[in-house]
């Protein structure tokens, strides 16, 4: 894959794996978001057409990771889980990361997945960047002011049918490649 313009280290690549909404659903958070009322006049919205969910963040490069998604294809090729049903139930913040979140109260099939995916990368010599432990969210929000302590939500369906390998630079995520799920039964 070759990026549309040169980058700038002020510009890295960064390669993650995540689940990646539906449109429907990206403006159901949308709109979840306005509604919470602690994210009313504070930080800036993230564009709905950039949210996800990160699995594994597998860092930020300076040249595009042409070698480095070849073996991320071959590492996600691996995983065996069965797709699931995620619930969007919760609001809340990472108050020294100043973000907004949006976030499922647990899954059992996502943590599988995630687990699956982080001992697949683990074989194939892939390092991941972050946190030892899982929180799983959608950044909503950037430049929260303060603290917030976490709030519930309406409800969102969210079908996870499949994972994504992204590419983010000069300010796009592009989709590398997709993963599916088996069929839920």
């Amino acid at each position: 894959m070759q990026p549309d313009s040169v980058s700038s280290p002020r510009d890295p690549h960064r390669l993650f794996f995540a689940l990646w909404p539906a449109d429907a659903l990206r403006e159901a958070m949308r709109g979840a978001t306005d509604r919470v009322a602690a994210f009313r006049g504070t930080g800036h919205r993230i564009d709905p057409a950039k949210y996800h969910l990160t699995l594994h963040f597998l860092g930020s490069l300076p040249e595009p990771p042409d070698a480095l998604i070849e073996r991320c294809r071959v590492a996600a090729g691996q995983v065996d889980c069965s797709g699931f049903h995620l619930v969007i139930d919760r609001a809340g913040g990472f108050p020294g990361a100043r973000v907004g979140w949006l976030a499922p109260s647990g899954n059992s099939g996502l943590d599988a997945l995630w687990s699956a995916l982080g001992q697949a990368l683990d074989e194939a010599g892939v390092q991941r960047r972050g946190a030892e432990r899982f929180s799983p969210h959608v950044t909503v929000l950037r430049g929260l002011a303060g603290r917030m302590r976490e709030v519930p939500v309406e409800p969102l369906s969210w079908p996870v049918e499949d994972f994504v390998l992204v590419h983010s630079h000069d300010g796009r995520y592009d989709v590398v490649a997709r993963w599916p799920l088996r069929a839920a039964g």
